[in-house]
């Protein structure tokens, strides 16, 4: 895109003061969404032995 984070911010502001970056959420969830998350169980190798 053309214009910086700060200028887009800059123009909705000026149409709807209100507004809020959701953006910031969005990266938070696509980080968390990407975590693969650890079901397995953790054993200690001695009780495999």
């Amino acid at each position: 895109s053309r214009f910086t984070r700060m200028q887009k911010e800059r123009l909705v502001r000026s149409c709807n003061p209100d507004w809020i970056d959701l953006t910031i959420g969005l990266d938070f969830e696509h980080i968390m969404m990407n975590k693969p998350i650890n079901t397995q169980v953790q054993m200690p190798l001695s009780i495999l032995s």
